[in-house]
């Protein structure tokens, strides 16, 4: 070889890096269904500055090849060798990049892995494929594995019609949030350790669909075995379309798609390389939430609310979701009461412009988090469960992110210190299930909401301070149920335990009309009921609909009700009625009309020795200006007497005596 060829062959190979050769680390090679931390990937022998792709694949026969139409993509992301991507010059942790910076044919990347319950957990095999969107060099496969942890206690079984299934226990108040989970082998036989306690088990795979109503629930005891087969229903329709980073924009792919219909089945999927979902459903209408973490992953936000498809006519084909590639970013550091990092809580935005889009990020070791947000006002919080569940109770912010900047928000949290238990009962004694209580400490305005379990248990890991406790209006009324109202003291380092709330049913019916003294009906008025029991307090509220009347379901009592507001609307607001209740009631109000509002009246000085009076009351109300020389003993002589514009104003100019104070009133003309 010539010298000259040699220091060619040097270059090229100094530029182009070893493209034949290639290679991929995943580390840890395996890791337990309950791994919370980081993916190191190193990647080697790519050309100087390529960008190459990353994707994950659900290897469900184990034989360490992708295989189309068997194998599914969960996961896919690009690196590009030498390139840390920035916003206002701050790094979207959310991100995966080429950590050492350097263009070198080399990339050290950190996939966040910290989604315990996500799709990416069940235990299972699986596979990292490193390719060039280029065909710069051969693409790498390897193997990675997700295992089941050793618990004492499993529930095993078998599904009928299985073919590359996964199983999961999921919360039965809760069905999103995934306990565990695993693969079932290719007849469909699948054990699944798990932690005792009380669980729903559902049974995925892609073409059909699981009666999440019906789904069975399990009581799982210490060192118990539980056995559950398990089946699908079929489905006879598709729904089918593209997620994107905007209208017209690239595709995303490998983010899940979990879809719920109206009469309670569920469908779960995932985006493919071109960002397409095929969802296999019945005819229902169905609610798409496509999956926070994984978009923030690819730099884009997230739904607050559900896509919602109707395919109750038939399929729905070539539908196209599009959510927005995130311009700016929310980042702070989320530390306890004495300073210390908190790791591992998950922190939420909502977009308070259209409350369309949402964003998640995970804080690290250090307590620091990244969100990827869009221009505007942003409602920033740690997500009160997973809070909970690391013995925290946190703060809210609003936060006002613009484009290409990195907004700085740090989050303070509090530690429990104290826990109260106890049960949810309505007033026949009988338990109230997967209810949400709330509570709120008085000082701090923070809140901690827990669901209760099947039997109406609940705890509340709380701190010391004064806490108004209550519990969903919404979800008790849809229940036919009266949620009560109290205050609770709490101590730090004391737990209470035994504590009850209990819940009227809602069986009487109490009516009425609001009318005006003339005998017309007033509409919109907010009519509110109230019931003191000792420390508890309920309520109940409705509006009176275009004939005044209203409907408003209580408990037998002794309630008071009032009306609010009518002076909006020209009226005087009555005083409360108090009134026994022991059947069907009828409550009716007839309101009177306010005294018109005193006029106003502002002096201006327009030109020398000259005033102008604006007098401000009703609108096309006649009134009288007056005036006088002294306010002792005055003398009033009249200026003018006009009528209001429809606006209530009325303008007149005066030119006083030189040298002689003067004094101006307006009234009602008798």
């Amino acid at each position: 070889m010539k010298l000259g060829s040699l220091f060619l062959a040097t270059w090229l190979g100094a530029a182009l890096g070893n493209a034949g050769a290639a290679g991929l680390t995943v580390s840890p090679a395996a890791v337990s269904n309950l791994y919370s931390g980081p993916l190191t990937l190193q990647i080697t022998g790519v050309p100087n500055g390529a960008t190459v792709v990353v994707r994950m694949f659900h290897d469900f026969n184990g034989n360490g090849v992708v295989e189309a139409g068997a194998d599914v993509l969960i996961k896919q992301f690009s690196l590009t060798d030498g390139t840390i991507p920035t916003v206002g010059g701050r790094t979207n942790a959310n991100v995966p990049a080429d950590l050492d910076g350097a263009v070198n044919g080399a990339l050290n990347a950190s996939l966040d892995f910290r989604n315990v319950g996500g799709m990416d957990h069940v235990a299972g095999k699986y596979l990292f494929q490193l390719s060039s969107p280029t065909s710069a060099f051969t693409p790498v496969l390897v193997p990675f594995t997700v295992t089941a942890t050793a618990f004492p206690q499993s529930v095993t079984g078998t599904v009928a019609g299985a073919s590359n299934c996964i199983v999961v226990l999921v919360n039965p108040a809760r069905p999103a949030d995934v306990i565990v989970g695993t693969t079932a082998a290719a007849n469909g036989a699948y054990t699944l350790p798990c932690p005792a306690g009380q669980f729903a088990v559902l049974a995925l795979q892609a073409g059909s669909v699981t009666d999440l109503a019906n789904a069975p629930q399990l009581n799982v005891g210490a060192a118990q075995t539980v056995s559950q087969d398990l089946s699908f229903l079929n489905s006879d329709r598709s729904i089918t379309g593209t997620l994107l980073d905007g209208p017209g924009g690239a595709p995303l792919p490998g983010v899940p798609v979990s879809a719920q219909s109206s009469g309670g089945n569920l469908v779960q999927g995932f985006t493919d390389a071109a960002g397409g979902f095929n969802l296999k459903v019945l005819g229902d209408t169905w609610n798409l939430d496509f999956s926070a973490a994984d978009l923030a992953r690819l730099g884009c936000v997230g739904f607050h609310q559900p896509v919602v498809l109707d395919a109750t006519g038939g399929s729905v084909i070539g539908t196209s979701v599009n959510t927005l590639r995130a311009t700016g970013l929310i980042y702070g550091r989320v530390a306890d009461e004495t300073s210390q990092p908190v790791a591992g809580a998950y922190i939420t935005g909502l977009d308070l412009a259209l409350y369309t889009y949402a964003t998640l990020g995970t804080t690290d070791a250090d307590g620091n988090y990244t969100l990827g947000v869009t221009e505007g006002d942003w409602f920033v919080e740690p997500r009160a469960d997973r809070l909970g569940t690391l013995g925290y109770l946190g703060r809210t912010a609003v936060v006002t992110a613009t484009a290409a900047t990195a907004t700085a928000q740090d989050i303070n949290v509090r530690r429990v210190t104290a826990v109260v238990s106890g049960r949810l009962l309505d007033d026949s004694g009988a338990p109230v299930p997967a209810l949400t209580l709330v509570a709120t400490e008085t000082t701090f305005n923070l809140r901690k909401q827990v669901v209760s379990g099947p039997d109406g248990t609940f705890d509340l890991g709380l701190f010391g301070g004064t806490w108004a406790v209550t519990c969903d209006d919404f979800e008790a009324e849809m229940r036919g149920l009266l949620a009560p109202r109290l205050t609770l003291a709490v101590q730090d380092n004391v737990n209470q335990n035994g504590f009850q709330l209990l819940f009227l049913r809602s069986t009487v019916i109490i009516s009425g009309v609001v009318t005006n003294t003339t005998g017309a009906p007033i509409t919109s008025i907010y009519v509110s009921a109230s019931l003191n029991a000792g420390a508890t307090n309920y309520q109940t509220s409705g509006f009176t609909i275009d004939d005044g009347s209203y409907t408003l379901r209580v408990a037998p009592g002794n309630w008071q009700f009032s009306l609010s507001p009518l002076t909006d609307q020209g009226y005087q607001n009555p005083a409360p009625k108090d009134v026994v209740v022991t059947g069907d009631t009828v409550v009716n109000w007839s309101v009177t009309t306010a005294p018109p509002p005193p006029p106003s009246l502002a002096i201006r000085l327009v030109a020398a020795g000259r005033f102008q009076l604006t007098l401000t009351g009703q609108g096309n109300t006649q009134y009288t200006l007056e005036y006088a020389s002294s306010l002792t003993n005055a003398v009033w002589t009249l200026l003018l007497t006009n009528t209001t514009d429809p606006a209530g104003m009325l303008v007149q100019e005066d030119t006083p005596v030189a040298g002689l104070p003067r004094f101006y009133r307006a009234r009602l003309t008798p």
